[in-house]
């Protein structure tokens, strides 16, 4: 049984894999037509750098009809056709991701992609501009979050890679981050930014507040992922390990600084599950 369920996954894998290639092999053909068509007209004529504008209207002026036709929006202008473009390779990989793993579709390639392409252009083809602009303000909106939040994301787990064990090492790195963003704050001349550095300084502030018990639980999400259910399990676990040690070295199959530096990472593993705990 387990190695029918072994190979079941290897294909669900190898189906996905197969999927995702093939929609990263279409993107690609169309970027590479396109960049294909403005170096062949660049090089057919006098390509100097005040031409690429032009050649780059000329280009997007040719395939423009096609992706029109297919997508819509002569009703305005073709305005955001490329917005729209977008949305039709996102709901396309996500389309051929499903189909590709319903029986229905097994051994059915061509199919596959008729049906994918299909539902594709239908999703985005009446779309009509008040909800395509829905949708570009919502990820807009998740852009804006993603980026102000990386800088915080990026020193939490700096500081947690860092200083695992030092809770000391951890707080006056919040400090110092807030004291940052609060200074920011105080000398932002735009409203919004400052709004920005003011929430941003607050929930450090809660981060710095929260560390003992932010470490608690990144801790027990260490010892389940050791297959423990306690500290103490886990602590037993560490100490068989070095135990496992000593009779390796003892038999000669490690050497001794090997052995030292393991048992100071052991011992330094167990003095970290009884912190905060």
């Amino acid at each position: 049984m387990s190695s029918k369920r072994v190979v079941r996954k290897k294909k669900l894998a190898s189906k996905n894999s197969s999927g995702i290639n093939f929609v990263w092999k279409l993107i690609g053909i169309l970027f590479l037509l396109f960049l294909l068509y403005i170096l062949f007209k660049g090089m057919t004529g006098n390509f100097v750098y005040s031409d690429i504008s032009y050649q780059l209207d000329r280009g997007i002026s040719t395939v423009q009809p096609i992706f029109q036709f297919l997508l819509g929006g002569n009703y305005y202008d073709s305005q955001l056709l490329f917005e729209k473009f977008l949305f039709f390779l996102l709901i396309l990989g996500f389309v051929f991701i499903v189909l590709k793993n319903m029986p229905l579709f097994t051994g059915q390639k061509n199919i596959l992609v008729v049906v994918s392409l299909v539902v594709s252009i239908l999703s985005v083809r009446y779309i009509n501009y008040e909800w395509l602009m829905t949708m570009i303000l919502t990820y807009s909106v998740l852009g804006v979050a993603l980026i102000s939040l990386l800088p915080f994301v990026i020193f939490f787990f700096f500081l947690n890679g860092v200083a695992p064990n030092s809770a000391t090492v951890r707080k006056i790195g919040w400090v110092l981050f807030t004291c940052v963003y609060i200074g920011l704050w105080v000398s932002a001349d735009n409203p919004f930014y400052s709004k920005v550095y003011a929430w941003t300084a607050v929930v450090s502030v809660l981060f710095l507040w929260a560390d003992g018990t932010i470490h608690r639980y990144l801790k027990a999400e260490r010892i389940k992922a050791m297959g423990k259910n306690t500290i103490e399990d886990a602590e037993v676990e560490f100490r068989r390990r070095m135990h496992q040690l000593r009779t390796d070295l003892a038999n000669g199959i490690i050497n001794q600084a090997y052995f030292n530096e393991r048992m100071k990472d052991y011992e330094a593993r167990i003095k970290s599950l009884h912190k905060y705990s």
